[in-house]
């Protein structure tokens, strides 16, 4: 770099002037006229916007509306005009051209939807034309007005499910011999061989070896995101051995800053944030455990197949074992766990944030557009609707940790880190501890393997959410969430404010949830609380709760009539007791396997309980996967009205049904004295007004242990009255503090917890006709992808399918998952995939530009287990990757530099936003290098996040940019000026952008401004010598000393820089003027670029 009238032309950045002085026009020039001229090349990311608009808006209204008459399919072409091919839109049909690309006024195809014409409107059947919505309409019009963007396949070439076994992406992986080549002696790995053979097809030759300094920089920051420090580039340079290369790739490898770079790749991809997302975006306080869980794991060569595995059913296999993995596995969910949450009751729009995290799965790990079968068959990929739906059910049966909403302002369900049975234990003292201050929990948070058995996570402010369950129950029918179903009973939950409620009448409804595995033993207990709400005398109908195996092997069944409960098990069916309608009544069952026995124990509320004892039956399996209650679908006779609350399965024994807080829970429990002192209090003032009556000369006399007279006691009253005041003041402020304690603990849990996901209850769904919840179709089986070899569950499957997925998606004979991967690592190193649209394998993303070679790495990458890093070591000593990034005049090429594709040259990108960030605290020796854990959230406890203030901060820290909050409504300053992820999508790659306010940035921003200070400091303690300050500042911010002439003009400048300040009477001039200094190297193009 070079700075001509580093001398002569100066004036003042904003920062500056406000020392007391104007100069340096020239820092706004340098930095400015330095920006890389590395403009995104956008029009590709625009066109592939544009056809993703016309897949998702367009193609399903001409889907339905237009091809029956006007596509290959028609029995006769309707007025000459195709719409299913771009060609015949373009042409039109007898009336002429139909459109034309961006002008909407003036297409003929918006004046017929505008209905502007009787003879034009459409689209039209045999009842008469039909105007479409006015927002359809719109979306029209705005597809013209990008130019009618059409994708160039031909759908109407594919079947409904069209075959993939033609495509490139859906063959077999096959293990590709190395080409021969004429250039024999510059191949190092047979990477090299297969790029030169393209080289040389093209009659092109490779660059030469970019000098050591550029390939130790490029590495550094390729591998952990940072710049080398002068003595690593010393200590390279001085090592002259064949190895010292591969050293530094090892030594790089192993640095934590490895996975701190590496972990961000995949965090763009699978759309990481620590806020929920959508409207009031909600902060998720444990988020960070999976961030640090995908560093660790790239950190320590994870095995890509076990990462996948992991991250997709780990909380099956932590229960697998070892118990040392336990944490880490359930970790991993938050894969799932992070998928976005949408609308102001985010569990009523469960079904889009499904659809986010197949979007996700498709894309991350499959490179497929799986969203749009969502709506309809995909027109291009072999994936139907039906097997859309056949992964939904999948996730649908998964239960979701829940993070909050504007409707439930509290996180409510999280994952626990810890498989002890007995942590269970820890849930109830904490409500116990609530219960001796008498207090009552804002909102409860419970553990994500708990069964919501007094629907109490369910719950807002106006009962229920929208009335009805949610997971991880699964129902049918019209049942309600209500205040007045809320159970007295407080022998299983001490606190509650809703229950479920039946109306009379209602006989056919359903409500079921899977038991976890963890709940049940050799002696199983359980807890129902039921009322009864209407006596039908004689009457036969009944509501039945059951336990057992799905879809329907009850191990034990309770019947509830209007007058009566019944158990039932196997040919055997006893009666319980009569019951009270209208009153509360607590059913608790001991099912012991082992002795093959229930007991059943009934008590009301205004009586002593009644027990039944009967045999299970002999050939019992595996009894309790299920509880179900439903009604009697074939009863000819109405149910009556049935309030369900406190359903619990546990291991434990129960405590006896009890309307007041069991004594066994809070004893030893510091208790509220506050109602006492309040009394006595009372009881005072009472005195102290009889004394101070007029004509009573009496009243003191009624004081215990009082000789004194009225004034006198008067007096002695006012001071107990007093020093009563002070002690219920501080005993008050104490109890205040204790609940806030206890509420932060409720909001955080008693254990270990994360934002993962868990078993729901397993069970089909309906294909949803045009992605329409509200429109369902036929039932569709859990099942996976058949181009994939998948298919429908089995029959006998009795989880969610997760893990049958995440074995599907990992197996070698997978042709897509290695693939993906080993795109994505050799995108990373050199800017671009083989496959340029690495989140689309499909039809409509673009081939690859060396099929052979991808098949090669992704042949690699299996064979040596799965390794990511085994790769880096594979790319980073091909000759390929370490090409200087510019051809010399010298090489012989006899036409242009290669093109990009061919990889005849390292093409130079510009440091990502995390990287720029980094490097600066780094330069200026303020990076701290420590891992970043949580953010400081606000307390859980005042979260009242809405759509009209949602959620907003800016976490400042000096660790790596991984450990920013990531927010996804609005995304960190820095991270969105320099182009940072979009957390709301997958992003598989940046795109680069370069405008004026990057430049301002580096002349205004506080941040750029406090690290040339740092900066300014260390060059200034660490040497004395200008020319030996100027020479590491080079070193330490462009890895090389500077020139004589760079030397010369940075001596000038800064001489000129001092003077200006010290005419000025701006204090440290010094250290002034070589902030301005490093502030010109930190913003040149060479600090800011990778060659």
């Amino acid at each position: 770099m070079h700075m001509e009238s580093a001398t002569s032309k100066q004036t003042v950045s904003s920062h500056d002037r406000s020392a007391g002085s104007g100069y340096c026009g020239l820092l706004a020039a340098v930095l400015f006229l330095c920006q890389p001229v590395l403009g995104a090349n956008t029009q590709e990311s625009t066109t592939r916007s544009s056809f993703d608009f016309f897949e998702n808006q367009i193609r399903p209204q001409l889907v339905e509306q237009c091809y029956p008459c006007h596509s290959s399919k028609a029995d006769k072409i309707g007025g000459g005009l195709r719409l299913d091919t771009r060609s015949g839109v373009l042409a039109g049909g007898d009336s002429g051209p139909v459109l034309v690309p961006g002008d909407p006024d003036r297409s003929l195809l918006i004046r017929a939807l505008r209905h502007e014409s009787r003879d034009l409107a459409m689209p039209r059947s045999k009842a008469g034309a039909r105007r479409l919505p006015d927002r359809t309409i719109e979306n029209f019009i705005h597809w013209i007005q990008l130019g009618a963007p059409y994708p160039p396949a031909d759908p109407a070439s594919l079947s409904d499910s069209p075959g993939g076994e033609t495509h490139w992406a859906f063959r077999p992986i096959r293990n590709p011999p190395a080409p021969e080549v004429q250039t024999r002696e510059w191949p190092r790995t047979p990477i090299d061989r297969f790029i030169l053979a393209c080289l040389e097809s093209r009659g092109q030759l490779p660059s030469p070896p970019a000098d050591r300094r550029t390939l130790l920089r490029r590495a550094c920051f390729d591998l952990t995101g940072l710049p080398p420090s002068p003595e690593l580039i010393e200590t390279f340079l001085a090592d002259q051995s064949p190895q010292a290369f591969e050293r530094v790739v090892e030594n790089l490898l192993d640095s934590p800053g490895y996975g701190e770079r590496w972990g961000r790749h995949w965090l763009d991809v699978v759309r990481y944030a620590d806020t929920a997302g959508d409207t009031a975006d909600y902060p998720v306080p444990v988020a960070w455990r999976y961030r640090n869980y995908v560093i660790d794991a790239f950190n320590h060569d994870k095995p890509y197949d076990e990462f996948l595995r992991e991250q997709i059913a780990g909380d099956i296999l932590a229960k697998q074992g070892p118990a040392t993995q336990y944490a880490e596995r359930v970790t991993a969910t938050g894969y799932l766990a992070i998928s976005r949450r949408f609308g102001f009751d985010s569990e009523n729009y469960h079904h889009l944030t499904i659809q986010d995290t197949i979007d996700t799965l498709g894309q991350s790990v499959l490179g497929l557009s799986l969203g749009c079968a969502r709506c309809h068959n995909h027109k291009f990929d072999p994936v139907s609707a039906e097997e859309y739906y056949g992964l939904y059910g999948i996730f649908d049966s998964t239960r979701y940790a829940f993070p909050g909403s504007e409707q439930k302002t509290r996180v409510r369900a999280l994952a626990p880190l810890d498989p002890n049975p007995e942590l269970k234990l820890r849930w109830t003292h904490l409500e116990a501890r609530f219960a001796a201050l008498n207090l009552k929990p804002g909102a409860v948070l419970r553990s994500l393997e708990e069964l919501d058995g007094d629907f109490e996570i369910q719950h807002v402010a106006s009962g229920g959410s929208n009335g009805v369950l949610v997971p991880p129950w699964i129902y049918d029918g019209p049942l309600a969430v209500t205040t007045e179903a809320q159970s007295p009973f407080k022998n299983l939950h001490l606190f509650g404010i809703v229950g479920v409620s039946a109306p009379a009448g209602t006989n056919t409804y359903r409500m079921a949830q899977r038991i976890p595995r963890s709940h049940t033993g050799h002696t199983t207990h359980v807890n129902l609380d039921f009322r009864v709400s209407t006596n039908t005398p004689d009457s036969r109908a009944h509501h039945r709760f059951w336990l057992g195996a799905p879809p329907a092997s009850p191990t034990v069944e309770i019947l509830i009539a209007s007058d009566s409960i019944w158990m039932k098990t196997g040919e055997q069916t006893n009666l319980i007791r009569s019951l009270s309608p209208g009153h509360w009544h607590n059913l608790q069952l001991t099912l012991d396997e082992e002795n093959k026995t229930v007991s059943a124990k009934v008590a009301a509320s205004n009586d002593s309980p009644r027990e039944c004892r009967q045999s299970l039956p002999s050939h019992l399996d595996s009894p309790l996967q299920f509880l179900v209650l439903e009604g009697g679908k074939t009863q000819s006779e109405s149910l009556p009205g049935l309030d369900i609350d406190n359903i619990g399965v546990q291991q434990e024994p129960l405590t006896p049904a009890t309307t007041t807080v069991p004594p066994a829970l809070v004893e030893g429990l510091p208790h509220t004295h506050l109602p006492q002192l309040k009394e006595e209090l009372k009881q005072l003032e009472s005195l102290r007004s009889e004394a101070t009556a007029p004509g009573d000369s009496t009243a003191a006399a009624s004081v215990p242990g009082s000789d004194e007279k009225p004034p006198a006691e008067a007096n002695s009253l006012d001071s107990k009255i007093s020093a009563l005041q002070a002690t219920i003041q501080r005993v008050t402020a104490e109890e205040d503090q204790a609940k806030q304690n206890l509420n932060a603990q409720l909001a955080a849990g008693p254990v270990d917890l994360a934002y993962g996901v868990t078993e729901g209850t397993p069970h089909n769904v309906r294909l949803q006709v045009r992605g329409e919840p509200d429109n369902p179709g036929p039932e569709v089986p859990r099942g996976l992808l058949k181009v994939l070899g998948g298919g429908p569950l089995p029959s006998g499957a009795t989880g969610s399918g997760r893990l049958e997925l995440a074995r599907s998606l990992t197996s070698p004979r997978n042709p897509l998952t290695a693939r993906v991967m080993a795109n994505r690592i050799w995108q990373y190193h050199f800017g671009r995939g083989l496959v340029k649209t690495p989140n689309d394998f499909g039809k409509r993303g673009q081939e690859p530009t060396h099929p052979d070679l991808l098949d090669y790495l992704a042949t690699q990458f299996i064979q040596s287990g799965w390794s990511i890093k085994s790769l880096h070591r594979l790319i980073l000593r091909s000759a390929t990757y370490q090409q200087a990034s510019f051809a010399e005049p010298d090489t012989g090429n006899p036409v242009q530099p290669p093109t990009p594709d061919l990889y005849g040259s390292f093409e130079r990108r510009r440091l990502t936003a995390e990287e720029l960030r980094d490097s600066i605290l780094q330069v200026s020796g303020g990076l701290d290098r420590s891992p970043g854990g949580g953010h400081p959230f606000p307390p859980a406890t005042s979260w009242s996040y809405s759509q009209h203030v949602p959620f907003s901060a800016v976490y400042e820290h000096s660790k790596r940019s991984v450990y920013l909050m990531t927010q996804r409504i609005e995304r960190h300053p820095f991270l969105a000026l320099f182009d940072g992820a979009d957390p709301n999508t997958s992003t598989p790659d940046r795109r680069t952008t370069t405008v004026p306010t990057q430049a301002l940035f580096f002349l205004n921003s506080k941040f750029v401004h406090t690290e040339t200070e740092r900066f300014a400091k260390r060059l200034l303690e660490s040497c004395t010598a200008p020319d030996r300050r100027i020479e590491l500042a080079y070193r330490l911010a462009l890895a090389r000393p500077p020139n004589d002439q760079e030397q010369t003009e940075a001596i000038a400048f800064l001489n000129a820089y001092r003077s200006e300040l010290t005419s000025a009477g701006v204090e440290q001039p010094e250290s002034t003027a070589l902030a301005a200094f490093a502030r010109v190297l930190i913003g040149s193009n060479e600090f800011l670029s990778i060659d």
